[in-house]
């Protein structure tokens, strides 16, 4: 967070968190507080081991924890960047579970702040990722939506055209970045959806 400039009023603000690197902390701490742990597991928080059902495990472990909210600003999911070294086998971004009230292609990470913002001047800002948008939080701007670890769909695209009348898109100026934005443009085109490009 320092490294990105993250202030911590931002960092309070978005109640970005810290899951321990223990595979048991939030089973301990759940447990402790009454939760029923079937709830957890519902909740995309725990999941059973493979070979022993019976036990359970954190499903986030050493990761920087992103609250994922909806649209009428309730926490749905969370997500979380790893914070192990390179040399660990670990997804750099892992989301909670999919299920009817989170599904990854049909929602934005933090379309309700930007819908808001977006009430005078109808144009967002489209990037890739969680820390890519707060850094535009940090700076005070809040016209910004990013997707939630999947390349952008139909879906994401209509709930744009539903508030918005311009979406620029704001990928890393990577090969990746520049196919995925590539990708997307047909998506803007059939919703009829004013749409640009800047590079980083």
């Amino acid at each position: 967070l320092i490294s990105r400039a993250l202030p911590p009023s931002l960092v309070t603000a978005e109640r970005l968190g810290y899951a321990l690197p223990e595979w048991d902390g939030l089973v301990k701490y759940l447990h402790r507080r009454g939760v029923p742990p079937e709830l957890a597991v519902k909740a995309g928080l725990l999941s059973r081991s493979p070979r022993d059902p019976s036990r359970l495990y954190d499903r986030f472990r050493n990761r920087l924890m992103f609250p994922i909210r909806d649209e009428r600003g309730r926490v749905v999911a969370f997500g979380g960047r790893t914070l192990a070294t390179a040399s660990q086998e670990e997804p750099k971004y892992l989301n909670s579970p999919e299920h009817p009230a989170f599904q990854k292609g049909r929602m934005l990470y933090q379309l309700g702040r930007a819908r808001e913002a977006c009430r005078q001047v109808r144009q967002v800002v489209l990037v890739e990722g969680y820390m890519d948008l707060l850094a535009f939080h940090a700076q005070s701007f809040y016209r910004v939506v990013a997707t939630l670890g999947t390349a952008l769909t139909s879906h994401q695209v209509r709930l744009l055209a539903r508030h918005m009348d311009e979406v620029v898109l704001a990928y890393d100026g990577d090969e990746a970045g520049e196919r995925a934005m590539l990708r997307a443009l047909p998506l803007f085109q059939q919703e009829d959806l004013a749409v640009s490009c800047v590079h980083f």
